[in-house]
């Protein structure tokens, strides 16, 4: 391999790199947006029902 192979070789394995952290940051930021919406459907679900016990 000459001195250009290798460095698009790096610069290739670096892009793939940088793309797996994007991916996993977007994943995690899914995950603790959905976690967020769970509760609060949880919550209101609970609320409504003290509503309805109480009328």
């Amino acid at each position: 391999m000459n001195d250009l192979e290798t460095t698009l070789l790096w610069l290739l394995l670096a892009a793939v790199a940088a793309l797996v952290m994007v991916g996993a940051i977007f994943g995690r930021q899914d995950r603790k947006a959905a976690t967020q919406l769970d509760k609060q459907r949880d919550s209101l679900a609970h609320d409504r029902a003290d509503f309805e016990n109480h009328v």
